[in-house]
């Protein structure tokens, strides 16, 4: 998808939950570009299907998970509706600039000032109120420009950067067109891509990929990360054959599965 600009409207946001928008605390997801992808936490999701998605007009839909990257923090949500998300205002400290910041989180409550402080272990916010940003929750400027979306690391309070969630759309994006291959990929930190979840009748699962599998090479391509794995489905259409080579737990050699890729179903 194209990157937004610097000029626009804001960032339409949604809700998501994993027991329905009744639950306690849904988490926030927002569309950085028009289409039906959706960009939330990793925290948020931990590889569930079938989320509910509150949209900006109040509708309820389900969605699927393209995309989990423990790595970044990252996950990316389709929905059945197209998002009309608008070209939107991004701070110049949106990116890697200084090292410094201050912002506001928009929690549920009330705006929570805080300061984003980058250092060797990533981006973190500090705030000295009881009130705890959402999961998901946006980070503004002081300008109301997007810095970015809160996760809650072991470490505490950490940004998502712009960029960083931009980078997770691109990558799903990749893997969407023009073949499907039907899996739910994950990332941790390292050089592999693990298989969290297969979607039930789809062309991974067709063929016997597992949960759990680690994909080690397609065609003998070696895949070490989600852009050698995007761009290699993308190279092909809905009805090519594929050779994927899988690590499995448990299993004294890697195997390789022959998949014949589709195109990804329209209700998903």
């Amino acid at each position: 998808p194209a990157r937004p600009g610097t000029d626009g409207a804001p960032v339409p946001t949604m809700l998501i939950a994993r027991g329905g928008l009744s639950s306690a605390s849904p988490a926030t997801a927002v569309a950085l570009t028009p289409g039906h992808f959706v960009v939330t936490t990793a925290l948020a999701v931990r590889g569930r299907q079938g989320l509910e998605v509150r949209l900006p007009n109040g509708q309820t839909v389900v969605s699927a998970v393209v995309l989990l990257d423990e790595a970044s923090g990252t996950a990316v949500l389709a929905v059945p509706d197209e998002i009309d998300a608008s070209v939107v205002q991004l701070s110049p400290e949106s990116g890697q600039a200084a090292a410094q910041a201050t912002g506001i989180v928009m929690t549920s409550s009330e705006p929570l000032s805080v300061n984003v402080v980058r250092d060797s272990t990533g981006v973190h916010l500090l705030y000295n109120r009881d009130v705890h940003p959402g999961e998901g929750a946006l980070v503004l400027d002081r300008q109301g420009r997007l810095l970015g979306m809160c996760t809650m690391a072991d470490t505490g309070a950490t940004l998502i950067t712009v960029a960083t969630m931009l980078d997770a759309l691109e990558a799903a994006a990749a893997l969407e067109a023009p073949a499907w291959i039907g899996i739910q990929p994950s990332t941790t930190p390292g050089t592999a891509v693990h298989v969290a979840s297969v979607i039930s009748d789809g062309p991974a699962a067709m063929a016997g990929v597992r949960a759990g599998d680690t994909i080690v090479a397609i065609n003998g391509i070696p895949i070490t990360n989600l852009d050698d794995l995007g761009q290699a489905v993308a190279a092909h259409s809905a009805g090519d054959s594929i050779a994927v080579t899988v690590a499995r737990p448990g299993g004294p050699h890697a195997i390789t599965i022959t998949i014949t890729l589709s195109k990804r179903p329209v209700s998903m």
